[in-house]
């Protein structure tokens, strides 16, 4: 009866009665009355109950009531930073990476063969005064169809394999295995390969468009027919879409395991035990996010430079970029690559377009991190903790 009543009483925010010194201050109870028992083993017995029941009485006190508003708000910060966040920093990022990919493809498009951020911003401009600034982002859309249908598979896969039992092992082995020898992820990225392919033309051939969703459609059958027709052909899946599955599989094993790293990291650093909302799961997800990125870009590197090659070299349906060599296969792309400048002709362009990504990165990871504080202390003045009420020894010297 007492528990009932208070849990009422808590929930509608009702003043507790008035009782009698001594007691919990939430109402006589039956116990109140047993105490007063004359066998010393009943009364003995009777006050640890007593005691104990005035403890789980105290302690549910502490519990605050949720505050659907407060929630509400959290949630809907949360959401906004996360998509400002996210979109901006791909937006801001993908003039450098149409810049990257037309240097990896073409060795001789800056005179200085190890350009600096700046010089791709003057190429860049040079490009959009030249051919409109619509041309800095040539393929946006398919790439960010191509990624967010990656994002979408990745998320449906993992989930479904949590309510299975069947997550990933933690260890570089058991990623390995389960993303290179998985075929649901094969198969999802054959099918999605096309978009990745008509992208990358798009960034190193500028006349190459597709005005129309006909167009897009014959331009995706082309590029699966000749993935696996003709095997003599230099666009045969043994020499593009394998190496660029082996990318993709050892970029999400990088980028997995660099984001859980530092993921875990943050978390620790962030000390708020008692705000476990979605609101503050963002920022720890972004920053390990980004972090896990940029590495697997980095130690990746020389395999993005062969696949970019590969794929810009068009294929039996389309031609590829102007100037661009044809390769016989990946092991002829690597040789004439190694050919021009050794080790460094796979890291040709890394100084300018990986180091001005990551910029960019960077100042979008600090203005996250402002806006981020900013909105919790918004939250935190707007809607205060409630301080807890007093514990069980406080609570019997105030009566």
């Amino acid at each position: 009866m007492v528990l009932t009543e208070y849990l009422w009483h808590l929930a509608l925010r009702l003043p507790m009665t008035e009782s009698k010194p001594g007691s919990t201050g939430l109402g006589i109870t039956e116990d109140d009355e047993t105490i007063k028992s004359d066998d010393p083993l009943v009364r003995q017995r009777d006050e640890s109950l007593y005691l104990a029941q005035r403890e789980i009485l105290l302690t549910i006190a502490r519990f605050d009531v949720p505050n659907e508003q407060k929630e509400w708000i959290e949630l809907t910060c949360g959401c906004c930073l996360a998509i400002g966040s996210l979109a901006s920093l791909y937006f801001f990022t993908y003039p450098f990476f149409v810049a990257r990919t037309r240097h990896q493809v073409y060795p001789d498009v800056f005179k200085n063969h190890y350009a600096s951020p700046l010089d791709y911003l003057k190429y860049l401009r040079t490009l959009g005064q030249a051919h409109g600034y619509a041309k800095i982002w040539s393929g946006f859309k398919l790439q960010v169809i191509y990624h967010s249908l990656v994002l979408a598979h990745d998320t449906i896969a993992e989930n479904i394999e949590s309510l299975m039992g069947m997550a990933i092992g933690n260890s570089w082995f058991q990623k390995c295995r389960n993303y290179f020898f998985d075929p649901r992820d094969f198969i999802s990225y054959t099918i999605l390969f096309p978009l990745l392919h008509l992208s990358t033309l798009q960034r190193t051939n500028l006349s190459f468009t597709i005005p129309t969703m006909s167009a897009f459609l014959r331009a995706y059958c082309t590029t699966m027919r000749c993935l696996f027709t003709c095997p003599e052909n230099a666009f045969y899946f043994n020499n593009t879409l394998l190496p660029a599955y082996s990318y993709h599989a050892f970029f999400k094993i990088i980028q997995s395991h660099t984001r859980t790293k530092i993921y875990k990291k943050i978390k620790k650093e962030q000390k708020r035990k008692d705000e476990e909302s979605l609101f503050y799961e963002f920022f720890p997800n972004f920053a390990s996010s980004l972090a896990g990125h940029l590495l697997g870009t980095a130690l990746l590197y020389p395999l993005e430079t062969v696949v970019h090659r590969l794929l810009a070299q068009g294929n039996g349906g389309m031609a590829g970029a102007p100037g661009v060599v044809k390769y016989a296969g990946i092991w002829d792309c690597i040789k004439r690559v190694y050919r021009e400048n050794g080790i460094l002709g796979f890291y040709r362009s890394m100084l300018g377009g990986f180091f001005g990504e990551a910029l960019i990165g960077w100042l979008a990871l600090e203005t996250t991190y402002y806006v981020f504080n900013r909105m919790h202390k918004w939250i935190k003045d707007a809607y205060p903790h409630p301080s807890p009420p007093p514990r069980l020894g406080e609570y019997e010297e105030r009566n």
